[in-house]
């Protein structure tokens, strides 16, 4: 094996694999075309591009080599099901494409990588809710969901791919930590509502290996903080 020395011990499991597929979303009174509802594959070739066959419609906040891929952790699944949220694995509830097992994405940092049989991710941002979200889950929640996803701060791990590979249900792996000085994921989403950041924690977010879109985001942030003080 080529995992590192200092890998978790604790197996991860991927338990489904979800493609996106276009569709409309009823957006109070718009329709707007999403990629968010997507179906359940049994296996799913993954790289830099992301899974062969998702459908990634808003490319300005979805997609690209940085955001290659949506992985929500079951742990945190099963914490929405206590707020009213399903969490059986037929239906990609958050927009992810894989569910997987062993983790919380609240404690991930950017930098952290997760080996998944053949396959080697490596954790760049949180994913932040939208009202496209909401919509989606309509149906099966009647709570106010971008409120309470930042409430709950389990905000699922978008990667980009190290290695590409054919990723299965039932594929087992480990977690490689990165920079234990790297902000979580749950840090990094709560600093983007943030009106007054740490500066400290700017820094320690710019030096992980954060997605391109967060990394100008958190620099626009930093910049304004600093012209405050100045």
């Amino acid at each position: 094996m080529l995992y590192a020395k200092d890998m978790t011990p604790s197996p991860l499991r991927v338990l489904a694999l979800f493609l996106g597929e276009v569709s409309l979303i009823q957006v109070g009174a718009k329709a707007s075309r999403s990629g968010i509802h997507k179906r359940p594959v049994p296996e799913a070739w993954l790289d830099a591009t992301g899974l062969r066959g998702d459908q990634v419609v808003n490319k300005r906040y979805h997609g690209g080599p940085d955001q290659a891929a949506y992985l929500y952790p079951q742990p945190d699944a099963l914490a929405w099901e206590t707020h009213g949220l399903p969490a059986d694995l037929g239906r990609s509830y958050w927009g992810e494409n894989v569910r997987l097992d062993g983790l919380s994405s609240a404690d991930i940092r950017p930098g952290d990588r997760l080996h998944l049989g053949k396959v080697v991710l490596e954790a760049t941002a949180p994913r932040l809710p939208c009202a496209v979200a909401a919509a989606y889950l309509s149906d099966v929640y009647g709570g106010p969901f971008v409120k309470d996803f930042y409430a709950l701060g389990r905000p699922g791990i978008y990667v980009r791919v190290l290695q590409p590979g054919l990723l299965r249900v039932g594929d087992v792996g480990e977690l490689e930590p990165g920079d234990p000085q790297a902000p979580t994921l749950a840090e990094l989403m709560a600093l983007h509502k943030r009106r007054k950041p740490d500066p400290e924690t700017l820094h320690r977010a710019l030096r992980s290996p954060l997605s391109y879109r967060l990394r100008e985001e958190v620099a626009e942030k930093l910049t304004k903080v600093e012209s405050a003080v100045s």
